[in-house]
């Protein structure tokens, strides 16, 4: 029986997990995978699988739903979906991370009941929930591993998306949520070619978006600054402001002002991030 089935069975018997509705397997970057149709009847097939497989190769948090949708449709702007334990600890979850790291990527996976078309479609409620190079990210690292790969507002407006991607971007600015709709005929059980392909994309955004330590993570927040930066205010607005987290070491980080403060007002303006880097480790 695979770690997966294990869970479903757990979920079965236990009763504040049958109660609660859905599997919740935690992860370690700021990734997070819903699979809302996991559970039949009318399941988007093999979603929940999907899901749990990727979120144990990649460390990404991912949330099973073990309800129908028969008896409630997570994915609905209803009171009911939006109060039920599923969406209420999902958006618990996203604020939580949004503390700890600036960007955060939610997947919500789905299923096309059809075999013809694309292999995956893309839906971002026309561009409102995910931003252009996110988008272009996963576009690119599908197409990658041979999946064609549409957005969905172009050629399947009924697919752009549901609740769960709206409500969920709407946390943040930089909290990008993206509905995936996998073409039935990769949706098989055994299918090892769409996990790779997630997998694939995950690991892309990580590197690209996920979090970098020490004077490298300052770095990454000021890219496309135009220099000279011409004083110490200007340089914390560029990090985030005083209360924001810089990641340090794994595990530690640093707020802007406790970084910045000891930084001499003379030295300004700075003229490159070489300089900036070598003024940071100086007073630090």
């Amino acid at each position: 029986m695979s770690s997966f089935k294990k869970q479903l069975e757990i979920a079965s018997k236990t009763t504040e997990d049958a109660l609660k509705g859905f599997i919740y397997q935690a992860g370690s970057i700021y990734v997070v995978l819903t699979a809302p149709h996991a559970q039949g009847p009318s399941s988007d097939l093999f979603t929940g699988e999907i899901a749990y497989r990727v979120g144990a190769k990649t460390r990404s948090h991912v949330f099973i739903s073990t309800l129908s949708r028969e008896k409630l449709d997570l994915n609905l702007p209803s009171k009911l979906a939006q109060m039920s334990p599923f969406r209420l600890e999902l958006k618990s979850l996203v604020q939580r991370l949004t503390k700890e790291h600036s960007e955060i990527l939610v997947i919500d996976l789905h299923g096309m009941e059809k075999n013809e078309g694309p292999d995956i479609y893309l839906g971002t409620l026309a561009g409102k929930t995910a931003r252009i190079e996110v988008i272009n990210l996963m576009i690119e690292a599908f197409e990658k591993e041979g999946f064609e790969t549409w957005l969905a507002e172009y050629f399947e407006p009924s697919l752009i998306g549901g609740d769960i991607t709206a409500s969920i971007s709407a946390l943040g600015d930089n909290i990008d949520a993206v509905q995936i709709e996998i073409n039935q005929t990769h949706r098989d059980l055994g299918s090892k070619k769409i996990i790779h392909a997630l997998v694939q994309v995950i690991t892309q955004w990580n590197k690209k978006y996920g979090p970098v330590w020490g004077t490298a993570s300052i770095l990454r927040r000021i890219t496309g600054v135009k220099f000279p930066i011409k004083s110490k205010n200007t340089l914390i607005r560029y990090l985030g402001g005083d209360d924001m987290e810089i990641h340090w070491a794994k595990g530690k980080r640093r707020k802007v002002r406790d970084i910045i403060d000891p930084i001499e007002e003379k030295w300004f303006p700075v003229n490159n991030s070489k300089e900036l880097i070598r003024i940071i480790r100086k007073s630090i």
